[in-house]
This record gives structure tokens, C-alpha cells and sequence, in this order.
């Protein structure tokens, strides 16, 4: 932590020549809106000139504000200024959505520092030049390691960093609490969005997400995109969940279909659903010790380096290989 903060604080106070093409950003952003059919907001206009003049700053702000629009609008410009750029993030799967939205390639932390053993400490990072600029997004899942790695490259070059994420959700499951820190410091630049884009107001889920972020209750409904229903039984709640897990399922795909709980014991934790929920949807296929199927959905816990599977990934089991465990199995 005293080093990424030391590293921070020397970046910070390394002069920057004023983004050269400031001067033809008003005409850029109207090109990118016109191609796009919207139009920026002032705050996020604010957002994109005060990002583009920074060496390091903070986008966030909740869900539908427009962080996608905003890094897509800064990656633009970069573009046409001729400043390298690299997106990042720390999962696979955000990695994959940050190179669909922006359509540039986009890399994990950790094979964009070489960390092939995923040891932060022992990676062999490239050699980018001078004001080059980093982009992160789902920032939030950054730990300090890191933030640590990425803010070392400031010592052989004076690149810029940009780290985008919602500050209201979860941090990162390994050490630190990285960008609501950063936040809090008051040191690095940011630009909060609150505003909820004109393309998102119909949105149930996005309405909800508001209220609740701005601490007030939220009253039973049931919308097509959204459905809030209270239980006070347990065999109630479980009895609907799998009802609506196999209507789901059969109406949308197997790896289209979440169910997200904060426990792991109990009724209502990963453990039990998981079997309760598996054991509705795959009745045809023989179960092995291990309490697996073929045909069951499963999810990488830990990142697999070898094999390029990172934390948070689904896939499907398609063989097991049964012995005095049920493992190993192979799932794509």
C-alpha cells in the first residue's frame, strides 16, 4: 500500500503536456455522438475532458450512468491522437465485454504483466513508452497487488492511469479495498456520473439499483426485466427459485442463467442450491460421487494460467472421469 501510494503521489506530480488534441475534442466527441446517435451529458462531458487531461483519474458512478460510453468515447480519442493506449481488467470475463464495447483488444492484469504464475511479484511486465495510457475497468475487483504491479510501470515511463469502476460494489476478494481507498484519499481526480442515461431509464433493474445505492426501500413489483418478491419461509423461497431456474433455463440457455447468494451454508447458500438446483435441471445423467453431471454448469473459483480459465468463468461438464472421488471432469 505505501509503495502503490508512493508511486501514485510521483506520478501525480510529473508534469504533463496538456492532451494535444484537446483543442479538437469538441469536435471528436460530436463525430462519436453523431456515429452513436446520442449525445454526452454535461457531466459526462465534464468526465471525458478532465480524464484526457489527467495522468491519473477516477471514473465511476452507478450502473447505466455511462462508464461504457465514457471509456468508449476516451479510447476514441486516444486513437485519433495517435496516444497508445491499453485496456485491462482484472477477469477474464470483464476483459472479454471491455474488448466487445470498445472494440479494441483488451488483456487481464496479469497477461498483461506476464504473470504466467500469477505471482504479481515474479512478473516480467512489457516495456510501454512515455505517455502511454492504461485504462482499467471493473476496477473494484482490483486488489492491492495489483495496483501495486500496474503502478510500478511509472518508474522506467511517466504513463498515464485511468481506473473505471463502480465504487459501490464489491472489492476485490484478495488483499485491500483499492478503488473506494483511492476514492477516499481525495488525491487522485474523479469524475463521478450520477445521471442516468436517456438509454437506460426504462429500465426496471437500473431504477432499482439507484434506489437502493441511495438507501431507500423498494416495494414488491414484478416487470418484465425486474421482479422484487419477499419471503419469510425458506421452502417457499427455494420451492419458486427452482421453478423459475428451470423456466429460465429452458427459455434463455443454461450459461445464461445466474443465481447469486452471499452465503455458502445453510438453505440458502451456494452449497445446498447448487445441488438443489443441479439435480432439477440435469435428472437425465448419472451423478458421481463428487456430486457431479455431465451436462452440469460449473464455475472456475481460481485463476487456471495453463489452461488461460480465469476466476468467475462457466462452463458445462461434458466427462468425468469417475474414481474414489468422482474426479477429475473436463468441462468447455
Amino acid at each position: 500500500e505505501e509503495m502503490s501510494a508512493k508511486l501514485i503521489k510521483m506520478l501525480l506530480d510529473t508534469p504533463i503536456n496538456n492532451y494535444t488534441a484537446l483543442s479538437e475534442l469538441p469536435a471528436r466527441i460530436s463525430d462519436f455522438e453523431q456515429s452513436h446517435g446520442f449525445e454526452l451529458n454535461e457531466q459526462q462531458r465534464e468526465a471525458v475532458f478532465g480524464i484526457l487531461s489527467s495522468r491519473i483519474a477516477i471514473l465511476t458512478g452507478g450502473p447505466g450512468t455511462g462508464k461504457t460510453t465514457i471509456t468508449e468515447v476516451i479510447t476514441n480519442a486516444l486513437m485519433k491522437a495517435g496516444i497508445k493506449f491499453y485496456l485491462l481488467s482484472p477477469t477474464g470475463k470483464a476483459t472479454r465485454r471491455l474488448s466487445e464495447c470498445t472494440g479494441y483488444d483488451a488483456h487481464t492484469i496479469h497477461k498483461f504483466l506476464n504473470a504466467t504464475s500469477g505471482d504479481l511479484s515474479k512478473c516480467t511486465p512489457p516495456v510501454i513508452g512515455d505517455n502511454a495510457a492504461i485504462i482499467i475497468d471493473e476496477s473494484s475487483m482490483m486488489d492491492t497487488f495489483m495496483l501495486n504491479a500496474i503502478m510500478g510501470l511509472g518508474l522506467k515511463s511517466a504513463i498515464r492511469v485511468y481506473f473505471i469502476g463502480d465504487k459501490d460494489q464489491l472489492p476485490s476478494v484478495q488483499v485491500g479495498n483499492v478503488l473506494s481507498d483511492m476514492i477516499g484519499s481525495e488525491v487522485i481526480p474523479k469524475y463521478v456520473l450520477t445521471d442516468i442515461m436517456r438509454q437506460s431509464t426504462d429500465s426496471h433493474i437500473i431504477k432499482y439499483c439507484a434506489d437502493i445505492n441511495a438507501g431507500e426501500m423498494i416495494r414488491q413489483c414484478d416487470y418484465d426485466d425486474f421482479v422484487y418478491t419477499e419471503y419469510f419461509d425458506d421452502v417457499d423461497l427455494i420451492d419458486d427459485l427452482t421453478k423459475n431456474y428451470a423456466r429460465e433455463v429452458k427459455e434463455n440457455g443454461l450459461l445464461n442463467v445466474q443465481v447469486i447468494t452471499p452465503y455458502k451454508g445453510g438453505e440458502l447458500g451456494t452449497i445446498n442450491l447448487n445441488k438443489v438446483l443441479a439435480q432439477e435441471v440435469n435428472k437425465i445423467h448419472k451423478r458421481y460421487k463428487s456430486g457431479f453431471a455431465v451436462n452440469d454448469k460449473v464455475m472456475q473459483i481460481r485463476n487456471d494460467y495453463s489452461h488461460n480459465i480465469f476466476n468467475g468463468e462457466c462452463g458445462v461438464i461434458i466427462d468425468i472421469k469417475e474414481d474414489s472421488e468422482g474426479l477429475p471432469y473436463k468441462y468447455d
